[in-house]
């Protein structure tokens, strides 16, 4: 086993129980949350990550979660364990929809889930916002329209993700393929919302279409608007074709 395991049944101690149930760290609540994940099949966590709580490294931290790195059997995974504050009751939904969106090939793969605890895939890579600052141009195009399909794809089963209107840190580009991650504020009946987020996002906050062409422009904000009053399979092509030359314009320059 690697250095910085540590068992979960030494997850009792002060500085771990305190991310186990945050943010209270009860001890009897961390007891039984430790036999609840040891039961789902994680052995071992290990404090890890860029996001900080309690002067202690994780994966990251939200209004209803602290999210940490563990062994589930054998396999190195995030766990998203529900704080003892959270305004949501219960995992029940978040999990429903990233099975629908595991279903379409989207979202990192959830392994295991109960009210209180969800053991997902870890994504490893770059958050959106670094990776526009700081990635290559060489596949930056394909990139981009990969995550409008990915939006299309979501637009098109219904589900609406609803963090993508800054998707800087809900989008992680693993080598050359971004996964869209976070369903926590899902929500069901999309509209064209998820493609019209993004594009939105890439076109106008970060500046990723070339700007030199204001007819083009136009016609991409024409297009848009029409697939959010009918969000079909030839509307969104309208946009993807436009958004292609802008952004090989935009790369080349």
């Amino acid at each position: 086993m690697q250095e910085n395991w540590i068992p979960v049944n030494d997850a009792l101690a002060e500085r771990v129980r305190r991310l186990i149930v945050y943010p209270s760290g009860d001890y009897e609540s961390a007891k039984e949350r430790s036999r609840l994940i040891s039961e789902m099949g994680v052995s071992h966590i290990r404090l890890s990550g860029d996001a900080q709580v309690c002067n202690v490294n994780v994966l990251g931290k939200g209004k209803t979660s602290v999210v940490l790195e563990c062994l589930w059997k054998e396999t190195v995974a995030a766990i998203k364990l529900m704080r003892l504050d959270s305004p949501v009751r219960d995992f029940d939904f978040e999990a429903k929809v990233m099975m629908e969106a595991n279903g379409s090939l989207l979202g990192p793969k959830l392994f295991a889930s109960s009210e209180e605890v969800l053991i997902m895939e870890k994504v490893e890579g770059k958050p959106l916002g670094v990776w526009l600052d700081h990635g290559e141009s060489l596949h930056r195009r394909d990139i981009m329209c990969e995550i409008l399909r990915q939006a299309r794809t979501l637009d098109r089963i219904g589900i609406r993700h609803n963090e993508l209107s800054n998707p800087s840190k809900h989008i992680i580009v693993k080598k050359d393929r971004p996964v869209l991650i976070d369903f926590g504020s899902s929500t069901y009946g999309s509209r064209g919302h998820n493609v019209a987020s993004l594009f939105q996002f890439l076109c106008i906050r970060r500046r990723q279409c070339a700007t030199s062409e204001g007819a083009t422009n136009k016609k991409m904000f024409e297009a848009l608007a029409e697939y959010r009053k009918n969000p079909g399979e030839p509307e969104f092509r309208s946009i993807l074709n436009l958004a292609e030359q802008s952004w090989k314009e935009a790369c080349t320059t």
